[in-house]
């Protein structure tokens, strides 16, 4: 699927004029695009990258202090220096013998190149991706299923009785009744 028309909440439309985007602006998509790029091209085409997420990381604090200073004095110019634009980038790296990596990267969507790179420890859960959320809360349990449990928990005397509109959590087999 081509991503020139491709248009979401969460990135900046191109422009025409061609204007330096504010350095908080949201990544347009070709930030996005290039970002991505840039990752496949350094990783190389012996792996598979599974993209979680790109986004802008803000820049360091002390740095947007300085041209926020010169913007809200109506100092800033064209050649007015800007804190750099990064792209924070969080994928999967799957290596042919099927063992895997999370990693994030910061790609400086100016040049097009890899700034950072770090290889987050396997102690760390990944982030969940917007795609991970909705699965998650839109799963349901079928009817049958769910009668099914109702049916169990009610056989068991020691546990309170379920209320009407009421739907059970975790399986009643969590439970245990001395009776």
């Amino acid at each position: 699927m081509s991503t020139d028309k491709l248009t979401t909440g969460h990135m900046r439309p191109e422009t025409s004029s061609g204007a330096t985007p504010h350095p908080l602006d949201q990544l347009s998509i070709s930030e996005a695009n290039l970002a991505r790029e840039s990752i496949l091209t350094a990783r190389g085409a012996a792996v598979a990258i599974h993209f979680r997420s790109i986004f802008l990381e803000e820049p360091p604090k002390n740095e947007l202090i300085n041209f926020l200073d010169l913007e809200h004095s109506g100092k800033v110019t064209t050649q007015t220096p800007r804190p750099a634009r990064l792209a924070k980038v969080q994928y999967d790296v799957v290596r042919g013998d099927k063992k895997h990596e999370y990693m994030e990267s910061w790609v400086d969507v100016v040049s097009g190149k890899e700034v950072e790179q770090r290889i987050v420890d396997k102690i760390h859960h990944a982030s969940l991706t917007t795609y991970d959320a909705f699965l998650s809360f839109h799963f349901r349990i079928s009817d049958l299923l769910q009668t099914r449990i109702q049916s169990i928990y009610r056989s068991l005397s020691c546990l309170p009785a379920l209320q009407e509109g009421h739907r059970r959590i975790r399986p009643p087999g969590r439970f245990r009744c001395d009776n």
